[in-house]
């Protein structure tokens, strides 16, 4: 085992809790506030934030909080076996 693969192991399972930590917070607060930041593809945006409210745009709102469980599985994964899967 080198340095360089325990290096990148940390540093995956830290950005994996840290997304699965940002995923469980925008669906906790939507379902708290009716409220969610839309999902935005491009990291650097000129776009500013849209907020989907759940009374205003049901279907858009849910569609944003499905998003947001589905990257939130693989992020918890990843923070907890590591980059590098077990071979099964």
């Amino acid at each position: 085992m080198s340095f360089d693969f325990f290096l990148t192991e940390i540093l995956a399972r830290i950005v994996g809790a840290a997304l699965a930590y940002d995923c469980v917070h925008m669906v906790w607060g939507g379902l708290r506030d009716g409220k969610i930041r839309a999902f935005s593809s491009s990291f650097l945006s000129i776009w500013p934030n849209w907020i989907v409210d759940r009374q205003e745009w049901p279907v858009m709102f849910w569609i944003q909080m499905a998003v947001q469980v589905f990257f939130f599985f693989p992020c918890l994964l990843i923070a907890i076996l590591g980059w590098n899967l077990p071979r099964l």
